[in-house]
């Protein structure tokens, strides 16, 4: 593996052309027309690279106040946590960048390609200090995690939603069914991958967004706990039976907010929550200080953690990613209401109750209105589930964001 990202004598034009390159050959445009660059650069991916690349570029020259500025505006503009420490070949490629959360000191090889919501860093545990070192042409497909002083060997796929804790040999294809499971890329037809892969591969690597959370933590069963759009309303579903203990992180901040809908919704699916919770489950809440949060007795089950309310900006861009990626053992999946947290590689169920400031937008002041219709309509299509109060929200939200079917 060789990084140049900070090397002196590397020129941060051709690195940035490098990145742009790969990025092409991942949405399968050609640099051979004269124009190619004109259609990268109409990809968020490519920009978060190019502030990534900067920001490393910068940090290996001393320069860290700007090399901060280009780490902060990667989080403000498109959700990614891309450090400016972390060490970057050539050829890098985020065309997924939110949600993507790198560390200080992880080394990454060339030609890797990150896709959305993944996570590396390293692992919290005193005994095993450092952080990932990644090898070249390596794909880690969505909501992978890589955390500890873990080595991924040269060539090596990283399907979605594996965690990975221990070295990968070379040319591994690794995927998660029921635990993690490790095979050669000959063995799936895969001996070189730097062309695209084919669909069928695409699919089982990234994985289906509604099943996302379903599938590694609930075995199947008559009855999908998930309705389908061509279901008719109020058909009996039975709940499919739990696989194993289930950790759950809300945002429950909202309670005691005084606006009426939000803390209305918040306050049952606290108690849902509760009601559905098996003996082994962990259910984490994030309360604002004083507020109650409507368990009458307690709970071993849940957690709560209290904090002083700050406003919306803030609470998302720092306070709630700081939460969770403070929870020990890390959740399966946080829901949030109408904003995902910034960065953290955990799935996010959001809470939509409705779509008023899409409709009704004079209801709502300027500055609030162009923050939900930009960050809502972002963030619902990518999010592991959609949240809301009734069948015909529920349609509006699959109508007006292309939402899937389930």
């Amino acid at each position: 593996m060789r990084t140049v990202g900070s090397e002196p004598g590397a020129s941060l034009r051709s690195l940035v052309r490098g990145d742009l390159e790969e990025l092409a050959k991942v949405k399968g445009t050609s640099t051979r027309s004269p124009l190619w660059w004109g259609d990268v650069l109409t990809l968020p991916g490519a920009w978060s690279a190019m502030l990534w690349r900067l920001g490393t570029w910068l940090n290996g020259r001393g320069v860290k106040v700007l090399s901060r500025l280009c780490y902060f505006a990667n989080i403000v503009l498109f959700g990614a946590e891309l450090h400016p420490g972390a060490e970057v070949g050539a050829g890098m490629a985020t065309p997924h960048p939110v949600g993507l959360d790198i560390s200080s000191e992880v080394q990454i090889g060339e030609r890797c390609r990150l896709m959305g919501k993944v996570s590396v860093g390293g692992s919290g545990d005193p005994s095993k200090p450092g952080h990932p070192k990644i090898g070249d042409d390596v794909w880690l497909f969505d909501s992978a995690q890589v955390f500890g002083p873990v080595t991924i060997g040269d060539r090596s796929i990283i399907g979605a939603r594996v965690t990975v804790t221990a070295d990968i040999p070379p040319d591994s294809f690794v995927t998660m069914d029921a635990k993690m499971r490790i095979r050669t890329l000959a063995e799936v037809g895969l001996e070189t991958h730097g062309g695209s892969l084919p669909p069928s591969k695409i699919a089982q690597l990234s994985g289906d967004r509604c099943s996302l959370v379903e599938s590694s933590r609930h075995v199947d069963c008559p009855g999908s706990a998930v309705q389908c759009c061509d279901e008719p309303v109020g058909s009996v579903r039975q709940p499919c039976r739990d696989a194993g203990p289930v950790r759950v992180a809300f945002d429950a901040s909202s309670i005691g907010s005084g606006l009426g809908g939000d803390e209305t919704m918040a306050r049952a699916m606290v108690r849902a929550l509760v009601l559905g919770a098996g003996a082994n489950d962990r259910i984490e809440l994030l309360l604002a200080d004083g507020a109650p949060t409507g368990i009458d007795v307690v709970d071993t089950r849940v957690r709560s953690t209290s904090e002083p309310r700050s406003s919306g900006p803030r609470h998302f861009l720092w306070d709630l990613p700081r939460w969770v990626r403070g929870l020990n053992p890390a959740p399966h999946l946080v829901i949030s209401f109408t904003h995902s947290p910034v960065g953290g590689g955990v799935p996010v169920a959001l809470m939509v109750p409705d779509l008023s400031f899409e409709h009704l937008g004079d209801a709502y002041p300027r500055s609030t209105r162009l923050r939900l219709q930009t960050i809502v309509r972002r963030q619902a299509p990518r999010a592991a589930g959609v949240l809301t109060i009734s069948e015909f929200c529920r349609a509006d939200l699959r109508c007006t964001y292309r939402l899937p079917g389930r």
